[in-house]
């Protein structure tokens, strides 16, 4: 039976967090080419360029959960991407993103470097919108700053990517009103999801610090 689009996106992400709950190797969401490329491999599928130099699908053979798309941080169609790449993966002849979605990159692409391709998924679109939270923040970040100077940005899924797939507010800066609200609103969900409480504080803990840095 064909999965309707509300379920496709709802089962990748809670395949997602799952694998971030469970792996030995958090889920990689932000590679450079030749890396891509590496994983397609060990992950059993193939990569197939969808608009060449700038996004990709990683499509495995037997489970669309399991395939992914990539772009480029300066590749602006990514939402039409994601359609094609939805069309390619699960057989939908005329995919569209359901009402209050947005097709968004797991990581910021003013945190990645410019060569880099970032997984593209669909999240809330209230909370993918809302600003002032950690992923706005780390755009200005010197930390941030220097490692795109590099050519070296994390590869990884993080707490950051959790609470964007599941529609959670990441904390505001500390000395805002919503702070507080904002932090134990996430510590909530991501223990109510199996992880252990101070492990999550000490990430945000980190992720803030980051992000504040100046």
């Amino acid at each position: 039976m064909t999965q309707s689009m509300h379920q496709i996106v709802s089962t990748r992400a809670d395949h997602l967090l799952h694998q971030f709950h469970t792996a030995a190797n958090p889920p990689a969401v932000n590679l450079p080419w030749d890396l891509l490329q590496v994983n397609a491999r060990v992950w059993g599928g193939s990569l197939v360029t969808d608009v060449e130099g700038s996004s990709a699908f990683f499509i495995h053979p037997t489970n669309p959960t399991l395939s992914s798309v990539w772009a480029v941080p300066s590749y602006g169609s990514y939402r039409d991407a994601y359609l094609r790449f939805i069309k390619q993966a699960y057989g939908l002849a005329n995919p569209s993103i359901p009402g209050g979605l947005d097709v968004d990159h797991l990581r910021a692409k003013s945190t990645a470097a410019a060569g880099q391709f970032i997984r593209l998924e669909v999240v809330d679109k209230s909370a993918n919108r809302s600003g002032g939270g950690i992923e706005k923040r780390q755009t200005k970040s010197p930390v941030t700053k220097g490692r795109i100077a590099r050519g070296h940005t994390p590869g990884s899924m993080s707490f950051l990517v959790v609470l964007k797939l599941a529609g959670v507010l990441s904390p505001t800066v500390r000395s805002s009103a919503t702070w507080q609200a904002r932090r134990d609103a996430a510590l909530t969900y991501l223990t109510s999801r199996g992880w252990n409480r101070d492990t999550v504080a000490e990430a945000l803990d980190t992720l803030e610090e980051m992000a504040d840095a100046r």
